[in-house]
């Protein structure tokens, strides 16, 4: 019976090492892939900490995401985040879209700029605009080649962003000076026909509402920093 004892833990420490394995290579691509989608949508540099995610908790956690300026702007970060946490439905982690009840953001720092080609928002959401149009056709690939090119997707019943900062830089009246915004809530992100959303349009959504909430707090003009067709409407003024 001692041998059968040992086989059974043996064969039980290689499957937990075998489950570890695969949800660190999990945590690895799910971070790829925000970062990916990101660069090549908004054609900017894209970094992240740590993505993490927590299978008994439903949970998946991003530490210290930076989306850098485009191109002919500072070398400061366009959008700060220090930590984001989506509670997911676990079952739906490998499917398309990634089902996420609940996504709170805290304390995230836009930095606005300006220059002659415009401002580092506006330039980044047009970008992510043009990249992720529905008619934009892709080049002609085999369709296993095709499957592994499509972006992460995400449905989000409801995003909370908690104690966001906008900071006025080169280009603006009163460079330094620093916005904060009142608790944003957006629910329903979905996509078109409810097929999701890709992380590069996740955050775009977000850098739109905080700029559209620097446009109303600090009296700027809403055109300067978001392109015209933007899905969401402005904020009402209070």
């Amino acid at each position: 019976m001692k041998w059968v004892a040992r086989i059974l833990t043996i064969v039980l420490v290689v499957a937990l090492v075998g489950l570890i394995v695969a949800w660190t290579q999990f945590d690895r691509a799910a971070k790829a892939a925000l970062v990916d989608g990101v660069e090549s949508a908004g054609e900017v540099a894209c970094e992240v900490k740590g993505l993490r995610v927590s299978l008994l908790r439903g949970r998946m956690n991003v530490r210290e995401m930076a989306v850098k300026n485009p191109p002919a702007y500072s070398d400061a970060d366009m959008l700060n985040l220090k930590n984001a946490v989506l509670d997911v439905r676990v079952a739906s982690l490998t499917d398309r879209p990634v089902e996420v009840a609940k996504m709170e953001i805290a304390e995230p720092h836009l930095r606005l700029e300006k220059n002659e080609d415009g401002s580092n928002v506006k330039v980044f959401l047009s970008n992510v605009k043009r990249n992720t149009a529905a008619d934009k056709a892709p080049e002609a690939v085999d369709e296993k080649a095709a499957e592994q090119k499509k972006p992460a997707l995400l449905v989000i019943d409801k995003l909370v962003i908690k104690d966001a900062k906008v900071e006025l830089g080169p280009g603006f009246k009163g460079v330094g000076k620093v916005i904060d915004l009142p608790t944003i809530e957006l629910t329903d992100l979905r996509g078109p026909d409810g097929r999701g959303i890709t992380t590069a349009n996740l955050t775009s959504r977000i850098i739109e509402r905080m700029a559209d909430g620097a446009a109303r707090e600090a009296d700027l003009d809403r055109g300067d920093l978001i392109p015209e067709g933007m899905d969401t409407p402005p904020i009402a003024r209070r």
